[in-house]
């Protein structure tokens, strides 16, 4: 969706599950830049590294005996789930020249 949207940067956030879809106290976020040609599939790779960094970090700080400090989500942003795309949201998306992926993507990964 963030490609779909135009937006200039995406990210990862480690949070605590509770009862909510994405509404648990952050434990960890990262972000980063989208550059104008990536795929849906490079977006989701360099996040799957991120979000494992911060995973590993996380596991680390729980293993030498540290709690884990969280940030309650701030009610002020506003945050939103949003499913799969409909074929005309896949449609539209390739009229304006994105790719999930490029071939040569899934053989250098």
């Amino acid at each position: 969706w963030v490609l779909a949207d135009g937006e200039a940067q995406a990210g990862v956030t480690l949070h605590r599950i509770d009862e909510g879809i994405d509404t648990g106290a952050y434990i960890a976020q990262q972000s980063f830049s989208i550059d104008g040609c990536m795929t849906e599939h490079a977006v989701y790779v360099q996040a799957v590294k991120l979000g494992a960094i911060l995973l590993i970090d996380a596991l680390s700080c729980l293993k030498s005996g540290a709690l884990l400090a969280t940030v309650p989500p701030n009610p002020a942003i506003v945050s939103t789930y949003r499913s799969l795309p409909t074929r005309d949201a896949v449609r539209s998306f390739y009229s304006r020249c994105h790719r999930f992926f490029r071939c040569a993507e899934l053989w250098s990964e």
